[in-house]
C-alpha cells in the first residue's frame, strides 16, 4: 500500500508546483525551500528491497521534477537508507546526547549514520514546547534540518515560533487515512500558512 502511493510522487509535485500541499511540508522560514516528506512509520512494506525501491522512485521523482524529497524509513533502517538525491529523516529525536541514554534517539548519533534531520512532534509522538524548542536547537548546533508537526494552524503559528526548519500541518483525523489535506481540508493549509 505505501508502495503504492509513493508512485503516485509526480502527481504530488505538479500540485506541489501550484501550492496544493499534499502531504508537504511547507518552510517556516523563508530561506528553505518547500520540501517532499514520505514518513514510512513502521510499516513492513518500508523495509529491505521495497524500501530501496521507495528510495529509487524518490530519486527519479527529483531528479524529473528538481524537487527536494526526503524519506523518514522505519527508525531501525536510518543507517540502512542512504541516496545522493533523497535526505533521509528520523521520525523523532530527543534531547538527549551519546552515553547513558538507554531508549532515546540521539541526534548525534542520527548524524553520524547519515541522517540529514528529524520530523519532531508528530501525532504519534507528541512533545512538549520546551521539548520542540531544545530538539530543534541540538539539530541546528549540529547542521540538522527540523521538521516540527502540528494538528491545527494556531498550533502552527505556535511551533514555527520555536524555529524549526519547516512546519508541517495535519490533523490526525488524516494521517494514516490516505486522505490528501489539500483536499478535505485545504483551508487549513491556507489558515496555518497565513498564521506562521
Amino acid at each position: 500500500m505505501l508502495y503504492g502511493r509513493i508512485l503516485r510522487v509526480n502527481h504530488l509535485f505538479t500540485r506541489l508546483r501550484r501550492g496544493l500541499h499534499s502531504n508537504s511540508y511547507a518552510p517556516a522560514r523563508a530561506r528553505e525551500e518547500p520540501m517532499l516528506v514520505l514518513n514510512c512509520k513502521n510499516y513492513a512494506e518500508a523495509t529491505g528491497s521495497r524500501l530501496a525501491r521507495l528510495y529509487r522512485a524518490a530519486e527519479a521523482s527529483s531528479r524529473r521534477h528538481g524537487a527536494r524529497i526526503a524519506i523518514a524509513p522505519p527508525p531501525h533502517l536510518v543507517s540502512a537508507a542512504r541516496s545522493r538525491r533523497v535526505a533521509t529523516l528520523a521520525q523523532h529525536a530527543d534531547d538527549r546526547g551519546p552515553g547513558s541514554t538507554t531508549g532515546h534517539v540521539v541526534p548525534e548519533l542520527l548524524r553520524a549514520a547519515g541522517v540529514a534531520g528529524s520530523i519532531i512532534n508528530h501525532s504519534e509522538h507528541r512533545l512538549r514546547p520546551a521539548e520542540i524548542r531544545a530538539v530543534i536547537g541540538r539539530l541546528r548546533s549540529l547542521g540538522m534540518s527540523s521538521i516540527a508537526c502540528a494538528r491545527t494552524a494556531p498550533e502552527a503559528a505556535r511551533i514555527a515560533a520555536l524555529g524549526p526548519d519547516y512546519v508541517a500541518i495535519e490533523p490526525p483525523s488524516l494521517i494514516g487515512s490516505g486522505t490528501a489535506i489539500s483536499r478535505a481540508r485545504p483551508g487549513l493549509i491556507r489558515d496555518a500558512a497565513r498564521a506562521i
